[in-house]
């Protein structure tokens, strides 16, 4: 997640890191298609382009490892185990599609909240394909490996007040009977929260050895934490599992960082919230329909969005308050980019401390996205290594969020839509 302006936080879980480790792991092809079909799927699944290489699955001819592939990323985590294991009949131990359909099947474990069996499937794909990043991931599923899985144990519609929390939306839940302000933050991959705010809500925090958290400024050794319950309205969870953070150093003042990261947000399964502060859970899903789908999941939330036409790719990141541009946004759109668009350097703070960034200010950028037109009026392109690394136009916050009357998002459908 991404607080900024004058003043501002950045926190992130290792979903960069781990999300690189899919273009690792998802690398390799099969034998059983020809060649030339073989060469425009694996084109679009080392550029990450989803949505096009679902649209190419559903027109033809796919083995069940793009299949699998498909279902994981669009959230249809039945049908993703159900190919995963039909490779690893097929598949020779130790190849590229056996340890790309352990490793599907770990993350289906790990949304499950099956963390053992997550360890277990993660262990076999590191060791056969050596993907170092994984550590990392592992590390973290070693130290949850015993808690029993989170569970919805009253899953109730209901409407709760939310408000701007820094710029990012908030709500109130209830964490073993205390209450607290959450971001809802799409962009976590776990739940977050600082070793103060756990140890104040009565959270045991118990160590995990070898796992960090990766910031944009640095990396910062991260613990974990389980809530026996987690309640937000009617809706009710139990053993619901907290990266714990160390106190932001150096950030602003009364920060505490209490966020609500894709576990929680996937078990309410629909979220909307509105500009006269309503936020509402798990009202009635649309039928799921991965054609019609405009969100995936590559670690995080990405959302197809259109740019003159044009579809594009953009991270859907609720825990942040502003919306960028990213390099592969000049890349293909560089008529976008006026000649001597001025230049911006932006100072921010992360879990290791402060940091600056250096951006390119364009005039306006028009991005239709869920049936509506979103207007980036300056629009910021960020320069940075990291953002470089991302394989996305741009990253969506909040900000922008604020222009539409209301936002839907629904996990199970896979869409998000404004009005």
């Amino acid at each position: 997640m991404l607080f900024r302006s004058n003043t501002g936080i950045q926190v992130q879980t290792a979903a960069l890191l781990i999300s690189s480790a899919i273009f690792c792991i998802v690398s390799g092809c099969s034998r059983a298609i020809p060649d030339r079909r073989r060469a425009e799927l694996d084109s679009l699944r080392q550029t990450r382009d989803w949505f096009k290489l679902r649209d190419a699955v559903e027109s033809g001819r796919a083995d069940p490892h793009y299949r699998a592939l498909v279902a994981w990323m669009f959230h249809d985590m039945d049908a993703a185990e159900k190919y995963a294991d039909e490779v690893l009949q097929r598949a020779a131990p130790g190849s590229d599609d056996a340890n790309q359909a352990h490793y599907i099947l770990g993350d289906i474990y790990e949304r499950w909240g099956l963390y053992r069996k997550a360890l277990s499937e993660l262990q076999v794909s590191r060791q056969s394909s050596g993907t170092p990043i994984d550590g990392n991931r592992i590390a973290l599923l070693s130290a949850i490996a015993g808690f029993p899985p989170q569970s919805v144990v009253a899953r109730s519609y209901s409407k709760v007040r939310w408000n701007a929390d820094h710029g990012i939306p908030a709500i109130t839940a209830s964490v073993n009977g205390n209450r607290a302000d959450f971001f809802v933050d799409t962009s976590a991959t776990d739940c977050v929260i600082t070793q103060a705010e756990a140890e104040r809500l009565g959270l045991r925090v118990l160590p995990a050895p070898g796992f960090s958290i990766g910031t944009a400024s640095g990396g910062v050794d991260a613990s974990v934490a389980v809530a026996d319950e987690l309640a937000v309205g009617g809706f009710r969870l139990h053993n619901v599992v907290f990266v714990v953070i160390p106190t932001v150093k150096g950030g602003p003042k009364n920060i505490a960082i209490r966020a609500l990261g894709l576990p929680v947000l996937l078990a309410f399964q629909t979220l909307r919230w509105n500009r006269d502060g309503l936020f509402e859970i798990a009202f009635p899903a649309e039928a799921a329909d991965a054609r019609r789908a405009n969100l995936c999941l590559d670690s995080w939330p990405i959302v197809q969005a259109d740019f003159q036409g044009v579809p594009v790719m953009a991270q859907l990141d609720s825990g942040a308050n502003t919306t960028h541009l990213l390099p592969r946004f000049a890349k293909e759109f560089p008529h976008a980019v006026p000649a001597g668009a001025g230049k911006d350097t932006l100072l921010e703070f992360g879990a290791s401390g402060a940091f600056q960034r250096d951006a390119t200010t364009i005039p306006e950028v028009r991005l239709r996205i869920g049936g509506f037109d979103w207007l980036l009026k300056p629009a910021e392109l960020m320069d940075g290594e990291i953002e470089s690394a991302r394989p996305w136009h741009a990253k969506i916050g909040s900000d922008l969020f604020s222009q539409a009357q209301s936002v839907t998002i629904d996990f199970r459908a896979m869409r998000l839509s404004a009005r």
